[in-house]
């Protein structure tokens, strides 16, 4: 077998794999990558009595000075309008929600922090808002364009529902990866 090697941009030589015995060279993607090193990890809620008069938060916290790479979908059982705010304060997280790590068989855990219903929401930047709940399929970010969105490092990110109906059924799925290049 034949080692390939390569430089990095700073000139240091990268290992990147050997050959087979038919001289083919295997290939992995990032993201699965990601998943092999115990860097992707993934969580959700479930909130099923979402009402007109007041809109449901949960929390995100990106790590620092990891970079978030998001997938968020969401379920609705009715029409709703989803915003996503980048940068806004809390007087207190609210209740944390357990992050998984997807390989099982790794110790790493999370840096992010994601909560339910944190303590007096303010303030930030509605970076994405869409009205969903009408098509009958999941939505979200990613969940449409299968690209995810890089989170600002230790930035707080707030998931708001304003439901148009009581008793609204909200149910959120996130994944991401943490990892520690500059993009």
């Amino acid at each position: 077998m034949t080692d390939i090697l390569i430089t990095d941009i700073a000139g240091k030589i990268v290992k990147l794999g050997e050959l087979d015995e038919g001289g083919h060279l295997s290939v992995v993607q990032a993201h699965e990558h990601e998943l092999h090193d115990g860097k992707h990890f993934f969580c959700g809620d479930l909130d099923s009595t979402v009402d007109i008069a007041t809109p449901k938060f949960w929390l995100l916290q990106a790590p620092n000075p990891l970079r978030v790479h998001l997938f968020l979908e969401i379920e609705v059982s009715g029409p709703v309008i989803f915003d996503l705010i980048e940068e806004g304060t809390v007087s207190a997280n609210g209740n944390t929600i357990p992050i998984y790590n997807s390989n099982r068989n790794s110790g790493n855990t999370s840096g992010a922090i994601f909560t339910s219903d944190p303590s007096s929401p303010s303030g930030g930047t509605a970076i994405l808002t869409e009205y969903l709940g009408t098509t009958g399929k999941k939505e979200g970010v990613g969940a449409l364009t299968g690209n995810p969105l890089i989170l600002k490092s230790g930035a707080n990110y707030f998931i708001k529902i304003t439901a148009e109906g009581d008793g609204t059924l909200v149910c959120l799925h996130l994944a991401w990866t943490e990892v520690d290049h500059p993009t």
